[in-house]
């Protein structure tokens, strides 16, 4: 796994063009959070649809309701705050980590399956999504939604892979 690599590949989502076209992505909303620590070799992934307009995953004291949902289902889940930063340590060093299919707030869920979100998810599987599974090289992936399948499944096939 190389840290060095991930940082900057997150530190150039926010300038990523296509990630913010205008047919799909919310541009009002602020910038999404990042991840901030580097995931452990051979972290189990887990993958969502596109960062909500409140910051997401990453975004401490934003009350993200995957974080809120996610973390206190984990096996040996310390009954931190989920949504303080004392929580997402806690999750990279038990050997989790979490990534965005795609990258930026959505005007519209994928699940209603609009050519935009389509187009949102190609981008983002074509010149992110990969190149990040790939520096983070994980154990397994656990793909929350259909965004996420779907963008595994293309890497998959890119890859000549079952999904």
């Amino acid at each position: 796994m190389d840290g060095d690599e991930l940082f900057r590949l997150w530190g150039q989502l926010d300038s990523c063009d296509p990630c913010r076209d205008v047919d799909y992505a919310k541009l009002e909303s602020e910038p999404p959070g990042r991840p901030f620590l580097p995931p452990k070799d051979a972290a189990l992934l887990f993958i969502g649809e596109a960062p909500p307009s409140s910051g997401g995953f990453w975004k401490c004291g934003n009350g993200d309701e995957l974080r809120l949902r996610l973390l206190p289902l984990l096996p040996e889940w310390p009954d931190l705050d989920p949504d303080a930063g004392a929580a997402l340590e806690w999750f990279v060093e038990a050997g989790y980590f979490f990534i965005q299919a795609m990258k930026w707030p959505l005007k519209d869920s994928y699940s209603y399956q609009s050519a935009p979100s389509r187009r949102a998810l190609q981008h983002a599987t074509a010149c992110h999504l990969g190149e990040e599974i790939q520096l983070i090289n994980p154990r397994g992936i656990v793909a929350l939604g259909r965004a996420a399948w779907d963008g595994c499944s293309i890497l998959s096939e890119k890859h000549e892979l079952v999904a």
